[in-house]
């Protein structure tokens, strides 16, 4: 029995952090039940937990806690795939807290349930950091304590395949297009001048890969506003499941998917609403704006799958009326929802150019300007966040696993401890 001894099992120590105060026949009882199952492989008693929709990292991909109740897996931690031999088992229903940090990450969790901190770090002779860290309950965390997050080594070589075009296709839809297959045809818009060169990488990816019926014409230019809209039944095909219609919003089939066409996604999402930002003096960063906080979070568990840490920053600008183009050259006021902005900065901006990068011109252009620009290179960003807050959240079935040797996992991108 991991973790628990004879005597500490027996004098009834094991009830959480109550004092338990057993007679002579519990005290036989437990004697009794310690010396049955002393060896055996088993959970029992007490259980730290995660609700079921909680992301875990494993060696197939992400997967929500409820595709892998009595299923093994392997969990990956920091790029390394370690055994779960039983899954995930129900431990009860229980209070929650959500724990909040200020970079956006974000897990919920039992009060009891046990969070990894970075508590120092040296540098090291040659370089390099020595890092302390321990495990603390989430019900012991405080504002500014440095959670740690799931490190994955980011790849050099990432070929660009038809999986990659096509969630390139499917994050411009998203960014810039509309999804609602009752009402009218898939479709997406380009603007600019470089609008044109861009439909046309829709319409080859489109004829190539998705096998369009007769009557597509490609794209249509309305000059007035100067944008090339690409419209396509295949379009409206392409996002059914991975995204929701009016809304297009992520599924979690979505986040699902194979690398090559995540990636494809993400680059496509930032060459619609992404940009470059800064200079070499103040600093230099990687932006993508939305409405959809919901949006953000998903990008950023993305982004952080494939080694890139990000920070999200919420109502970057408050909602209200704001003037903008109304369709007919002219303009009008129209009510607009709060934004919300995803940064990448640091060394991280390195990292996004390699595993995601663009294809809008005027973005490779900023971010080749800016990068071959400076003068000293980029600090490394640290793969941590602050809490920001921890606060109730609901009382719920709760899960937790065992992995073996390492007895930690990765819940939405944050390390925490397994059972016991």
């Amino acid at each position: 029995m991991t973790g628990l001894d004879s005597e500490v099992f027996k004098s009834g120590e094991w009830f959480g952090s109550i004092k338990y105060q057993p007679g002579k026949t519990t005290k036989q009882l437990l004697s009794a039940l310690y010396d049955a199952f002393m060896g055996m492989d088993y959970h029992f008693i007490v259980n730290p937990c995660i609700p079921a929709d909680t992301w875990i990292e494993t060696d197939v991909g992400p997967r929500v806690v409820s595709e892998l109740m009595g299923k093994p897996f392997k969990a990956m931690i920091n790029g390394v795939a370690h055994d779960a031999p039983k899954g995930f088992f129900q431990t009860g229903v229980k209070p929650l807290f959500r724990l909040k940090t200020a970079r956006g990450y974000e897990v919920r969790a039992t009060a009891d349930h046990r969070v990894l901190v970075e508590t120092g770090r040296k540098q090291k002779f040659g370089g390099g950091y020595n890092v302390a860290t321990e495990w603390r309950e989430v019900k012991d965390l405080v504002k500014g304590d440095l959670v740690v997050l799931n490190h994955v080594s980011v790849q050099d070589t990432l070929p660009e395949t038809k999986r990659f075009d096509l969630g390139w296709l499917l994050g411009e839809m998203v960014g810039d297009g509309c999804y609602n297959p009752n009402k009218y045809t898939g479709l997406v818009r380009f603007w600019g001048d470089h609008g044109q060169a861009m439909a046309d990488r829709a319409v080859d990816i489109i004829k190539t890969h998705l096998s369009p019926r007769s009557d597509f014409t490609g794209h249509k230019q309305q000059k007035l506003l100067r944008n090339w809209t690409v419209a396509s039944s295949e379009l409206s095909e392409l996002a059914k499941h991975h995204v929701l219609p009016k809304t297009k919003e992520g599924t979690p089939f979505l986040e699902k998917q194979h690398p090559d066409f995540l990636r494809g996604f993400l680059r496509g999402l930032f060459d619609a609403d992404g940009c470059v930002q800064g200079n070499t003096e103040k600093g230099v960063s990687v932006r993508l704006s939305q409405t959809s906080l919901s949006r953000l979070k998903q990008v950023q568990r993305m982004l952080l799958r494939f080694g890139i840490a990000s920070t999200i920053y919420e109502n970057r600008r408050k909602a209200g009326k704001r003037e903008l183009p109304d369709g007919k050259g002219g303009s009008k006021f129209y009510a607009c929802k709060a934004q919300h902005e995803l940064a990448i900065s640091k060394g991280q901006i390195e990292a996004y150019r390699v595993v995601v990068g663009f294809y809008h011109p005027e973005h490779i252009e900023k971010l080749d300007a800016v990068l071959t620009g400076r003068k000293r290179t980029l600090y490394q960003d640290r793969f941590t966040a602050k809490v920001e807050s921890v606060s109730e959240d609901g009382v719920e079935p709760v899960y937790d696993c065992k992995v073996e040797g390492i007895h930690r996992f990765a819940a939405n991108g944050l390390i925490v401890h397994n059972c016991g």
